[in-house]
């Protein structure tokens, strides 16, 4: 259960920052991009090796997510302490830590037909969220709050 709950926290916190920038910067509805993440990661469930599908999720968090951003975020106040190398060094590692930590769950979620679903999306002031849910399997169903 406290899996579960940290991996939706941490789709809803990723998704969360990085899709106000994605929607007005690309014309994309926040839905339609998180039914094509979801659409993506399907597809990257059918690569052969674990190294090719870990590359290709490694390839969707750059393309889809501000990851400096994140990073930034992340450090919050202690950013600037840091000189541009660490700082640098830092989003290394924090990609990497991001990566290795939900690569293979969030794959296995988009396993076959199962995968995030949107169920409605609203825009505020903020940017916009996205309801969905993730299936696992036969009435098993997470759902993101």
């Amino acid at each position: 259960m406290l899996q579960r709950f940290l991996l939706a926290t941490a789709v809803v916190l990723i998704a969360g920052v990085a899709l106000p920038s994605i929607g007005t910067a690309a014309g994309t509805d926040p839905a339609t991009f998180i039914n094509n993440l979801g659409n993506q990661l399907r597809a990257v469930t059918s690569y052969p090796s674990p190294e090719r599908k870990l590359a290709r999720f490694r390839d969707l968090f750059r393309e889809d997510f501000d990851v400096p951003g994140l990073g930034r975020f992340v450090l919050g106040r202690f950013w600037p302490i840091f000189t541009p190398s660490e700082q640098q060094e830092f989003l290394g590692l924090f990609e990497n830590l991001v990566l290795l930590t939900y690569s293979k769950r969030l794959l296995e979620y988009a396993d076959g037909s199962n995968g995030p679903r949107v169920t409605g999306s609203r825009l505020d002031q903020d940017g916009a969220v996205v309801f969905s849910e993730i299936s696992r399997g036969p009435n098993q169903t997470v759902q993101p709050r």
